[in-house]
């Protein structure tokens, strides 16, 4: 068995909504990687980048509702929690070894607490929002 037969199984055995957790996941970090290099490079405010993160936690709730029995909005809910916290912690991570995202202020648990609980919130809502037109169905 390959390596790529690994994955593969690892995908096939996962269910629905833990699948779209642990994409979303990685796509919150990758984009936070790719919007901090490009930040970097090209000379922009890495803020203005936050509107792909925000894009991607609404499809995300998308397809958390989409993926859960019952209870979907609760799903999606959660799922842009689960978001949230990721890219608040490794997301942000990221962002400072590539070099926008490093603050002004140090970094003390405290100021990464408050950011990490406004970023998480935020997920939250906008994944419940996301997941309104897979509700309607």
């Amino acid at each position: 068995m390959g390596h790529s037969d690994f994955g593969a199984n690892i995908a096939e055995t996962m269910n629905p909504f833990a699948r779209v957790l642990v994409l979303g996941c990685l796509a919150v970090v990758s984009y936070d990687a790719i919007a901090s290099i490009a930040s970097r490079f090209a000379g922009f405010y890495y803020g203005r980048a936050a509107i792909g993160s925000f894009i991607v936690y609404a499809i995300v709730g998308f397809f958390a509702a989409e993926s859960a029995v019952r209870n979907r909005l609760l799903f999606a809910l959660l799922a842009g929690l689960l978001l949230g916290l990721t890219d608040s912690s490794l997301g942000w991570l990221v962002s400072i070894l590539i070099g926008p995202g490093r603050p002004k202020a140090k970094i003390t648990p405290y100021l990464w607490s408050i950011v990490s609980f406004r970023v998480t919130m935020k997920a939250g809502l906008i994944s419940a929002l996301g997941a309104l037109p897979a509700l309607v169905k």
